[in-house]
């Protein structure tokens, strides 16, 4: 069980997006974003930025999200913050999660990977995508437009987006 009560005043009125399995929750507070790990630590925002959210922490510490100027209407840019360096690694979007490789999701469609600096575009052919979720073997959730311009649920497995609807068996009913 993790008590918050003992760092409320120091973290005041605040937001926790995510835990690791280690019970290490980030978010984002009053002054931006934030790992509680038994303490509060403020991460700070990238250089030119003032303001900043972490959206996800994988089972290693590394920690993503996004940073801002003062207005959260303004582009944002993605970071990963790690070894206690914020890195900027992606502009005009937002970090949506990571998982335990450091394949950082990112809210523009593609993903980011921590280890060699490379960015892996997740278009869609029929339209476009909106990532929602990585799991640990790269494997992404969200929905897709297809190709008579509807949304609706998919999954980017092996370099390619499906409808999920086309996945369940027909025999199932509905």
């Amino acid at each position: 069980m993790i008590n918050i009560n003992a760092q409320q005043q120091q973290l005041g009125s605040a937001c926790a997006n995510a835990i690791n399995a280690s019970g290490q929750v980030v978010g984002m507070g009053p002054q931006g974003a934030f790992l509680y790990n038994g303490s509060i630590t403020n991460l700070g925002a990238l250089p030119g930025d003032v303001y900043s959210n972490a959206t996800g922490i994988n089972a290693s510490g590394q920690i993503v999200g996004s940073s801002w100027t003062w207005t959260y209407y303004a582009p944002h840019d993605a970071f990963l913050y790690s070894g206690g360096v914020m890195t900027d690694i992606g502009s005009n979007t937002d970090a949506v999660g990571i998982n335990a490789s450091g394949q950082v999701l990112l809210s523009n469609g593609s993903i980011y990977n921590s280890m060699t600096g490379t960015t892996t575009d997740l278009s869609h052919p029929g339209g476009w995508s909106v990532p929602l979720g990585i799991n640990d073997s790269g494997q992404v959730a969200g929905y897709i437009n297809n190709w008579l311009g509807e949304n609706v649920a998919g999954v980017y497995k092996d370099g390619v987006w499906s409808d999920l609807n086309t996945l369940i068996d027909p025999n199932l009913g509905h």
